[in-house]
């Protein structure tokens, strides 16, 4: 049940761009993605781990906390 909806999970948060992206890294390696896609690359590397360390960081402990707290 958990693999499921981390599955569904995954696949909500792709977007064509990422897709592409990661296509383009398996295909052509990492020169060639970098040399394609430029500073998109890095900037969709950097939004992914900003969205990422936010959620686990951030809105997950203050839910957890609002819950405990019962605000």
């Amino acid at each position: 049940m958990a693999a499921l909806l981390v599955r569904k999970i995954k696949g909500f948060l792709k977007t064509t761009g990422m897709i592409d992206v990661a296509e383009s890294l398996k295909r052509d390696g990492l020169k060639a993605t970098i040399k394609r896609y430029g500073w998109k690359f890095f900037a969709i590397i950097f939004c992914y781990y900003l969205i990422r360390d936010v959620t686990l960081y951030i809105i997950i402990p203050w839910m957890i906390a609002r819950h405990f707290i019962g605000e």
